[in-house]
């Protein structure tokens, strides 16, 4: 071993244990939230734990005496066993039992094994005699997929290690025909892993516990001499890597292959960009003898099948798909075809998500369970109400101006219940669901349409308030007018939540008539009008802030109503990858525009909060210099009114009464008030004081008289 070899090694054994002690960190978090969304069903029949160090572990799942010694050698390379410098991984050994089975346990030895699971004795025996320090634990549960989580989480496991036994296809062969080069018909990979996938092994690669190796396709014998290694578009693309250094033997990568699959039509360009990516990959696992090969081919597993038809290669590593929140695939296609047709060895690496990421996960996977989904029957209903919301008519633009009418003449009267009727007239909100159910199906027609009645309509609505405003010359800013000038957080959550509450009443028919209430809560035309008043009163500062609140209602309701759509069954299936792709970008653009939205929200509520603050400070200086002059026998002085002018100029106006025809004199009562002022601001402030004598007359009180009133008879 060279001493390249050696270093990279070691730097790959330090990157592991500090993945282990994170993960050691983290997972009491993920056990506390395991506890409270799972039912705690499982328990330890007996266990076998003879092992004292504290090296890291690996957790191997057997279950048939047919596959446990091959997944044992598979395990006892990874654990580090045939290197330099031994292993450095522990291995327990796990295999789960139906609940109240009965297992003979007298008179074992400490640390002998079952004789009625013949798979944990066989997978230990392989242990064994490579070398590696073995445990093995028996659990009883109904649900073996959450007790292998539990016991993952118990040992604190740094890789789960399971096998699949599936039919392997020679990859000559497709359903009975001998033409191997024919392509591979598309499949719905929900069906196909629901049909292939063991229910244990979908429910941990659902959540997984631990980075998850899954061995599938023909027996693996190790080392394997020759992995291929193929790339995807995940994170995991690394790890892939690494376990294929630890199953060849080599710390150089010598005899891995990486391959990078490109479309059949692209150019050399193309083909170089991967060629160069596939080598960075390998550069940054530090593997100096490991090969790059690009290939063009229809598909991932195309390319990789082809690949494997010329020969020379043992076994194919590769990772899962890419996770999202939103959906995740369990195995995925180009996976769940070579584990079907490949001739050699599949391993798929899935690695463990970050810990926000998964509570994130598993709290959409609860919210998404539970939720009732919409019957395609009723989906299609929706999905024509809301298209031909898209389509609008004069009977659309029509509403649209008389509510901006109604809505313009009830700020301008400072009426909320006619701005209130205003909202009721308005039929916006239909346009703006349909552009959130467009970006939930994929769909980039309804997208456009919906978007573009919606800015058709905000224009007429913003035109005719501004009209409305210019025959009302000279208007002021009514208080109704105001409060839709400076939005807030608060805007902001209501949007949120009238989003939501609308696309629920939109698809749940018992809960339609709460529309109307929606379209109030939210307060699409109101902003809208109060910007064309403010454009014709000359106050663009207010116009602005009016559009801003529409925009922050209009993005919140999309986002919203998108997700409540999302979860109620609307969105793309998995095959429709040009919809999902829109799904993704739409979600992407959703989640950036809150984050501006919140942004300008807080710097807008940061000014707010510091004008508020400077006021405050202002009155009571202005409060502490009159008190000042009555203790230093002024006559008495009150302050009618100030404003500020600038960063450093404050305009004061005060009255004056004096005692006994004494007035004070104004440079007296200004030096005071600046003296305080710049105490309490700033030095620099400059202070302009209007001082008006209040003159000051007493009347005599009125004289009481009493009237004598008689008794009723």
């Amino acid at each position: 071993m060279t001493p390249r070899s050696r270093l990279v090694r070691r730097l790959r054994l330090i990157g592991r244990a500090l993945r282990h002690r994170l993960r050691a960190a983290q997972a009491p978090l993920i056990a506390a939230f395991e506890r409270r969304v799972m039912a705690d069903a499982d328990g330890v029949v007996i266990a076998s734990l003879p092992i004292k160090s504290h090296r890291p572990r690996i957790l191997l799942t057997v279950v048939r005496a047919s596959t446990a010694g091959d997944l044992a050698r598979v395990t006892a390379r990874l654990a580090g066993a045939g290197s330099a410098e031994g292993p450095t991984h522990d291995v327990v050994v796990i295999t789960v039992v139906e609940p109240g089975t009965h297992v003979r346990t007298t008179g074992w030895p400490p640390g002998d094994v079952p004789e009625a699971l013949p798979p944990l004795g066989r997978a230990l025996a392989v242990l064994r005699s490579e070398g590696v320090a073995a445990g093995w634990v028996v659990r009883a549960a109904s649900d073996v997929g959450a007790a292998l989580r539990r016991e993952a989480q118990r040992q604190h496991a740094d890789l789960m290690v399971m096998g699949w036994t599936q039919r392997a296809v020679p990859t000559s062969a497709r359903d009975g025909d001998s033409h191997g080069d024919a392509p591979l018909a598309p499949l719905d990979e929900d069906a196909q892993e629901r049909a292939m996938l063991p229910a244990s092994l979908g429910d941990v690669l659902q959540f997984p516990p631990t980075d998850v190796l899954i061995v599938g396709g023909p027996a693996a014998r190790v080392p394997l001499r020759r992995p291929l290694v193929l790339l995807g578009a995940g994170r995991d693309d690394r790890v892939a890597i690494e376990h294929a250094v630890s199953l060849a033997g080599d710390p150089s990568g010598a005899g891995v292959t990486v391959l990078a699959v490109v479309p059949p039509d692209a150019g050399p360009a193309a083909s170089s960009v991967a060629a160069r990516a596939a080598r960075r990959v390998i550069e940054d696992a530090g593997l100096g003898a490991a090969a790059a090969r690009v290939v063009a081919a229809p598909s991932r597993a195309e390319g990789a099948l082809a690949v494997l038809r010329q020969g020379g290669f043992d076994a194919v590593v590769m990772a899962t798909p890419p996770e999202t929140l939103i959906k995740r695939r369990l195995f995925g296609g180009t996976q769940l075809q070579l584990v079907k047709r490949a001739d050699v060895p599949v391993l798929v690496v899935d690695n463990r998500s970050p810990v926000l990421q998964y509570a994130l996960q598993r709290v959409w996977s609860l919210l998404y369970d539970h939720l009732p989904k919409i019957a395609p029957p009723h989906q299609a209903e929706i999905e024509a109400v809301i298209a031909d919301a898209t389509r609008p008519s004069t009977d659309f633009f029509v509403m649209i101006g008389l509510s901006s009418a109604i809505a313009a003449i009830g700020l301008v009267q400072n009426s909320p219940a006619t701005i209130i009727g205003a909202m009721l007239v308005a039929p916006m909100m239909s346009t703006i669901f349909a552009a959130a159910l467009g970006f939930v199906q994929g769909h980039p027609r309804l997208i456009a349409h919906g978007l573009s009645a919606s800015a058709r309509g905000m224009g007429l609505a913003v035109i005719v308030s501004l009209l409305i405003g210019l025959v009302l010359d000279g208007g002021q800013l009514t208080p109704e007018m105001l409060t839709r000038t400076r939005p807030g957080f608060l805007d902001l959550g209501i949007a949120l939540a009238s989003g939501i509450a609308g696309a629920w009443a939109l698809s749940r028919e018992r809960v339609s008539a709460s529309l109307p209430g929606v379209a109030i809560a939210v307060s699409l035309e109101p902003p809208l009008a109060t910007a064309g008043l403010a454009l014709a009163f000359g106050r663009t500062d207010a116009a602005l802030g009016a559009l801003l609140l529409f925009v922050i209602n209009f993005v919140a309701i999309v986002a919203a109503g998108g997700l409540v759509f999302l979860l109620l069954g609307f969105g793309p299936t998995t095959e429709a990858t040009q919809e999902r792709a829109i799904l993704r970008h739409g979600a992407q653009l959703a989640a950036l525009l809150l984050v501006v939205l919140v942004v300008l929200l807080g710097w807008a509520t940061a000014r707010v909060t510091a004008e508020v603050r400077g006021a405050q400070r202002i009155e009571a200086a202005l409060a502490a210099g009159v008190a000042d002059l009555e203790e230093a026998g002024v006559a008495p002085v009150l302050i009618r009114g100030w404003r500020r002018e600038g960063a450093e100029r404050i305009v004061v106006e005060a009255w004056a009464t004096g005692a006994g025809g004494a007035l004070p004199e104004p440079a007296v009562v200004a030096a005071a008030l600046h003296a305080r002022l710049a105490r309490s601001l700033s030095p620099a402030v400059r202070l302009e004081l209007t001082l008006a004598p209040v003159m000051q007359a007493a009347f005599p009180a009125p004289t009481a008289t009493a009237t004598a009133i008689d008794a009723p008879p």
